[in-house]
């Protein structure tokens, strides 16, 4: 897996989410989001998961944005992990982030 910045708006309104393409089903990574807005949200994640079980997420560090959001990952069984708010901003609108995933043949 390579090395890539990729760009995710989550749209406040919305409770979905948007699916983290480009990692597999099995394996760990480090997840890197940050708010294209210098006063948005940040948060760095550890994934990890074996085949068709679904992923454990551990959010190493996080901060809120201005409008109180904070941001989580979702992985379940079944699906790709998705980004997604822990807690919605206040006001509404689009956020972009940039997302980098990081696997171990990165490193």
């Amino acid at each position: 897996m390579a090395e890539q910045i990729n760009t995710i708006e989550l749209i406040s309104s919305e409770r979905g989410g948007v699916t983290i393409t480009g990692i597999p089903d099995n394996g760990s990574y480090i997840v890197l989001v940050s708010d294209q807005n210098p006063e948005g949200a940040s948060a760095i994640f550890m994934v990890t998961a074996a085949k068709n079980k679904g992923g454990r997420v551990f959010r190493a560090s996080n901060s809120e944005g201005s409008s109180s959001e904070q941001l989580t990952i979702l992985w379940y069984a079944g699906i790709s992990p998705v980004l997604t708010y822990a807690t919605p901003p206040k006001d509404e609108g689009n956020r972009t982030f940039k997302l980098k995933v990081i696997g171990i043949d990165d490193l």
